[in-house]
């Protein structure tokens, strides 16, 4: 299956509520701009299981982190 968007991914790998506003999130973050492409050559999806599987935070970098800190800190004061 082809996958133009990381929701498309999110949807396929079945990721939880949580899980996938997470992903989503954290990709559009780092690579909006090749989101398209970033589907296409499944890099998207190898970050998709990454963050199934709980190993985001061992799997980025300094960078990476630092959005992930972002994003669960908002998480509760929604």
């Amino acid at each position: 299956m082809i996958f133009k968007t990381y929701k498309e991914i999110a949807d396929d790998l079945k990721l939880d509520s949580i899980t996938k506003s997470r992903y989503i999130e954290y990709m559009k973050s780092r690579w909006l701009e090749t989101e398209s492409q970033k589907c296409l050559d499944g890099y998207a999806t190898e970050w998709a299981l990454r963050f199934k599987n709980n190993m985001e935070y061992g799997c980025s970098d300094e960078f990476g982190m630092e959005i992930l800190n972002k994003i669960d800190k908002n998480e509760g004061e929604i």
